[in-house]
């Protein structure tokens, strides 16, 4: 697919911002990645959507659309764990609330290195648990990007695990399988990749992990968990993706253990571009993502 301008417009962007750099730097540079963090959410955005905020343990929700909805949508953003939401975070919620019959619930989690990844495993349960007081368990969607798509695929193996009930479906997009990042592929997917690089991910990891087990623990890594009984699954990796590698991976290990997933390859495209602004590409990945809840809500309803 030819590279649209908006495409091309975004990627100057951000290299005149310098984004690749920071991710490239050592230590990394959190206050940095922080700097455009929305810790409130826009009140345009609360108005404009019949919104409401309130928390859970440590974990700021936002929630967007109809009340009236027995559907709810828990949106996990990314951040490698240790910076978000972000305003066009925020702008995905919203769309997402205005082109599907659900809630969302838009997550601002405890984030690395002040939180760990066994606390931030913890509110997702507990968010998932509060879900449940309000509506079924298949009327539940889990939607994440990077680092949010490992939280909500961590959720699933652990709700497996304890014999739990499980959500309608998941939505991963260009999320983290494997956080050692020890594939050795990835240097050739590291130059692709305008946006992130491989040491400032893997830094952001282990700042997440501390020292208490290893990368390749599935708490923070599900490429190593098991997939075998998940929910239906619409999974987005992207080409100029740093985590592409383990991406293409933990596909290949889903379709072995026989997951009913569908799977989007983004040519050519960056990491989280569903989620991006502005850009063609983001748009059209976007309309992929409520046609695809609209058709398995309408299966439920």
């Amino acid at each position: 697919m030819k590279t649209s301008f908006s495409l091309k417009v975004l990627k100057l962007a951000l290299q005149i911002k310098g984004v690749k750099k920071t991710w490239a730097k050592s230590p990394l540079d959190i206050n940095t990645l922080r700097k455009d963090d929305l810790t409130k959410p826009p009140l345009s955005v609360i108005k404009r959507n019949a919104g409401s905020s309130f928390k859970i343990m440590e974990s700021q929700i936002t929630e967007l659309g109809n009340p009236k909805s027995k559907f709810i949508t828990i949106y996990f953003p990314g951040g490698a764990f240790v910076s978000g939401p972000k305003d066009y975070n925020y702008a995905f919620a919203e769309k997402l609330a205005n082109n599907c019959p659900t809630k969302v619930w838009l997550v601002n989690y405890p984030k690395a290195p002040e939180h760990k990844i066994d606390q931030i495993s913890a509110n997702a349960d507990k968010i998932f648990e509060a879900a449940l007081c309000k509506t079924d368990a298949n009327k539940i969607i889990l939607i994440g990007d990077s680092a949010g798509g490992n939280i909500i695929m961590t959720l699933t193996q652990r709700l497996i695990l304890q014999k739990k009930e499980l959500p309608l479906c998941l939505v991963p997009i260009t999320p983290v399988f494997d956080a050692s990042m020890t594939n050795l592929s990835i240097k050739t997917w590291n130059d692709k990749d305008f946006i992130l690089d491989k040491n400032g991910v893997l830094e952001a990891n282990q700042l997440a992990l501390g020292d208490q087990m290893d990368l390749k623990n599935p708490m923070i890594s599900p490429l190593y968990g098991d997939f075998s009984g998940f929910p239906p699954l619409l999974l987005f990796l992207a080409e100029n993706d740093v985590l592409y590698p383990d991406g293409a991976l933990g596909l290949k290990k889903m379709i072995a253990s026989s997951v009913n997933v569908q799977y989007l390859q983004g040519l050519e495209l960056p990491h989280i571009w569903p989620v991006l602004p502005f850009i063609k590409e983001g748009k059209i990945a976007q309309k992929e993502i409520f046609n695809y809840l609209n058709g398995i809500i309408k299966k439920v309803r």
